[in-house]
């Protein structure tokens, strides 16, 4: 993890930084009305990248797109910007879109070089990233993912989020996967798609996940549905070791009030807490025992736990996260 940190912090560095160089105190500086500031971006090819680029910030409300090809990506970049007038600028980047490479690779170029924020949303696509960019509103499209993210469909994922998953044990990350008009949830490895997670499963990683910020959860009891209105949620996972036994405990506060006015939290509390526990049981049961994946934060809270155990059994970890004994808390705040 030494190396994302140097990542993190070369990063803030390029944040603090950035003011002065716009100010025009380096006389090197290109003007800021002969830039043009790239808000999307798709990479794609197995080995020589082709890239699209969204431009935002021009004078017409037209959604302007450029390609290009090269050998890397940043030379790929440098073939879009001949095709305008202005240079590239990728250090306002919000959304990044991934095609069939090695993830882990492209991001960490990206964010070693400076060029990119932490905190860029990035998305997946098993056929083609740059006609993400090409036939979509990038800012739209952005705008849906954090939607559905609050909402608890999906869990938004930053590029920081991304390395953190692939630089785990597994190699493998949570990531939102664009297909046609659809946004769903997607576990990627090294060579590519590993997964795409139901409706169900993508609920529970959200809860896990602590993406939730407004949500509407149906509550089913005996003779109708209510509606549970959760206003917050937060989620923690912790794990102990007893001798070679591994339990790992996810923790979820929410608040939030019943819309029908007849029930009060508490009479639906329960169910409630059913109904998450289930989500949660499903996201398990997809990522960890079917894909053999933690996207979890399950190997921190290991670590954390019993850093020798760890370091013991780390050369085994599939066979480990297998043998993880699971338990759910969940508490509804009244």
């Amino acid at each position: 993890m030494l190396k994302y940190k140097m990542h993190k912090v070369k990063a803030i560095c390029l944040t603090l930084s950035l003011p002065l160089i716009l100010s025009g105190c380096n006389h090197s500086a290109i003007e800021v009305r002969d830039r043009a500031f790239v808000q999307a971006i798709g990479i794609d090819g197995e080995k020589n990248p082709s890239v699209v680029v969204s431009i935002f910030g021009n004078d017409s409300d037209e959604y302007t797109v450029y390609s290009g090809e090269g050998k890397t990506i940043f030379e790929a970049i440098a073939d879009a910007e001949t095709k305008q007038d202005k240079n590239l600028f990728i250090g306002h980047i919000e959304l990044i879109a991934l095609g069939k490479r090695n993830l882990l690779d492209d991001l960490e170029i990206l964010l070693s070089n400076s060029r990119i924020s932490p905190s860029c949303t990035v998305v997946y696509s098993d056929v083609n990233a740059g006609e993400i960019i090409a036939d979509k509103n990038s800012w739209n499209l952005l705008e849906t993912i954090k939607i559905k993210s609050k909402n608890g469909y999906i869990s938004e994922k930053s590029v920081a989020n991304v390395l953190d998953d692939l630089l785990g044990s597994d190699k493998a990350a949570a990531i939102p996967i664009v297909e046609i008009d659809q946004i769903n949830m997607a576990i990627v490895g090294e060579n590519g798609l590993k997964g795409i997670l139901t409706e169900t499963e993508a609920q529970g990683l959200a809860w896990l996940s602590e993406t939730i910020k407004n949500l509407t959860l149906p509550i089913e009891l005996e003779n109708e549905t209510v509606n549970l209105r959760v206003e917050s949620a937060k989620s923690r996972v912790t794990s102990t070791i007893d001798g070679n036994k591994v339990t790992t405990t996810f923790h979820i506060t929410l608040s939030g009030d019943v819309l029908e006015k007849n029930y009060t939290l508490e009479q639906i509390s329960e169910p409630a807490q059913q109904t998450i526990i289930s989500l949660c049981q499903a996201a398990v049961q997809r990522t960890v025992h079917s894909l053999n994946v933690d996207v979890l934060n399950i190997e921190k809270s290991i670590k954390v736990a019993d850093y020798n155990y760890y370091m013991e059994h780390k050369d085994n970890w599939n066979h480990m996260l297998k043998n993880i004994n699971f338990k759910y808390e969940v508490d509804l705040l009244k």
